[in-house]
């Protein structure tokens, strides 16, 4: 292979490599799940968050669980603290 078209193949891949890792950041989540997470830093339970938005408590507890996969967090202070630092929410 030419260096040239190595160079170019090296480019595409970590374009690539970027890409996905914006993806796992906040700017993936879907509304709802930024203002399920606005909820969880007022304090609010999956129960009160549920009856607020009118879904199910699954239905709180699934958005929870894919906003965390998404942000690569594993509990709800991690969770607050990336979404404050990224300015969905304030202090």
């Amino acid at each position: 292979m030419s260096p040239e078209i190595s160079d170019n193949i090296i480019q595409v891949y970590l374009e690539g490599e970027r890409g996905r890792q914006k993806k796992s950041s906040l700017e993936t989540l879907s509304k709802r799940e930024r203002e399920i997470v606005s909820l969880i830093a007022e304090g609010q339970t999956n129960k009160e968050i549920a009856d607020r938005l009118c879904i199910s408590v699954k239905t709180v507890e699934t958005h929870r669980y894919n906003i965390m996969a998404k942000l690569n967090v594993h509990n709800a202070a991690a969770l607050i603290t990336v979404a404050m630092k990224r300015g969905l929410i304030r202090r």
